[in-house]
């Protein structure tokens, strides 16, 4: 599981964000990619069954909204 896991995330992961960099706008894969922590919390909580903490998903609404204000402007 944790081969697997390390595959996935560094090796398929980071390959996919090298391209995004090669080909894409600069500023919109970094920050695409610093969103992945934030899709993450809904993962957990169905993984776990236990919710995360409260500050936890008022980051993560700051991060989608500051996100969102980013890509709309």
């Amino acid at each position: 599981m944790v081969a697997i896991n390390g595959f996935l995330a560094m090796a398929v992961g980071m390959t996919l964000i090298l391209y995004a960099l090669r080909y894409g706008d600069v500023g919109m894969v970094a920050l695409l990619s610093s969103t992945t922590p934030i899709m993450v919390l809904p993962l957990l909580w169905l993984h776990t069954g236990g919710i995360p903490n409260k500050s936890a998903w008022v980051g993560a609404f700051l991060a989608v909204i500051g996100t969102g204000l980013i890509v709309g402007s």
